[in-house]
């Protein structure tokens, strides 16, 4: 997590969101078959088809209602080069709100369906107002409501972030994130977990406290592979 976190957020339009993820998606053994053989699945396909089956997603007006979905994926894991980086970036639109942890749990389905991601850094872009914070509450008491002694390390940088931040939060993330002390560009913490449907609702979080109508949340697990975390 050594890049800078820059001051302001570009590339993504209001009602859009993003996902970066780096570090490595090891396949399961069939899917890296399935793939040789030349499997077309991508990830933009098994994210939208996943999202209107679990009637999330409004893709191509399959669900009415509910009005978000993916509007841009690319991935790097049917590629040989396995240092490919990053391993997969995917955008979404929103009419609403945005619904941060439920496209974070099916980008999560969507990774444990064809391998184990070990995470290095994600970087969640957030570009609109986050949602009534009293909206978190019902993601703290799931995620608390768990074995909170093995949490997993990392390091959290917010793009624009001030003084009183961490105050800010505190309230809303409950046990879910410790914060140990300042770095350069974030703070080192210890997580519940490094699950995508997690670490979109902590950004959700950091992005409310923010203040602003666009921020960047980045992940770090560390550089040495060893140090990653898995996201299963």
């Amino acid at each position: 997590m050594s890049d800078p976190v820059p001051s302001a957020v570009d590339g993504v339009a209001p009602r859009e969101f993003s996902f970066t993820a780096y570090g490595e998606l090891r396949l399961h053994d069939w899917a890296a078959r399935a793939y040789a053989a030349g499997a077309d699945r991508d990830l933009f396909i098994m994210v939208a088809n996943q999202a209107a089956a679990l009637g999330l997603s409004a893709f191509d007006g399959r669900t009415q209602g509910l009005q978000w979905h993916p509007i841009e994926a690319g991935d790097r894991f049917r590629s040989p080069e396995r240092s490919s980086r990053p391993v997969f970036d995917c955008v979404f639109q929103s009419d609403a709100e945005l619904p941060l942890q439920s496209a974070g749990l099916v980008l999560q389905q969507a990774v444990d369906r064809i391998g184990t991601l070990e995470l290095e850094r994600l970087d969640v872009l957030v570009a609109t107002n986050s949602p009534d914070p009293r909206r978190f509450v019902d993601g703290r008491e799931w995620f608390e409501f768990d074995d909170l002694s093995a949490m997993v390390p990392g390091r959290i940088s917010v793009s624009g972030a001030t003084g009183g931040l961490v105050e800010k939060v505190a309230p809303w993330l409950g046990a879910t994130v410790e914060f140990d002390r300042a770095v350069d560009n974030g703070w080192e913490v210890r997580l519940r977990s490094a699950s995508l449907d997690f670490l979109a609702w902590v950004s959700g979080v950091l992005a409310w406290a923010r203040a602003d109508d666009k921020a960047l949340v980045r992940f770090g697990f560390g550089q040495d592979p060893g140090r990653q975390a898995s996201s299963s």
